[in-house]
């Protein structure tokens, strides 16, 4: 149980890392600010489109899990 409680942290410290760094290397990067800002926009605007879809994938499965539950509990009161 202590290595799951452990091995929890390493996704958000890894993902932490990886904006840490993606960020340092765009601010370190030798192109013009405007060129910069339009592939931080891309970028942004590709996460925040990926984790929409996320979130609804993850928002359909949660409602069939829903229904799956209500229909054992009907079927279990029965």
């Amino acid at each position: 149980m202590d290595n799951n409680q452990q091995n929890g942290g390493a996704l958000p410290a890894f993902l932490l890392g990886a904006i840490v760094g993606a960020a340092a290397a765009l601010l370190l990067a030798p192109a013009s600010g405007a060129k910069t800002r339009r592939s931080l926009a891309g970028g942004l605007k590709k996460w925040l489109e990926e984790g929409e879809n996320f979130l609804n994938d993850a928002r359909e499965t949660l409602c069939e899990q829903a229904k799956k539950i209500s229909a054992a509990k009907e079927t279990s009161e029965e």
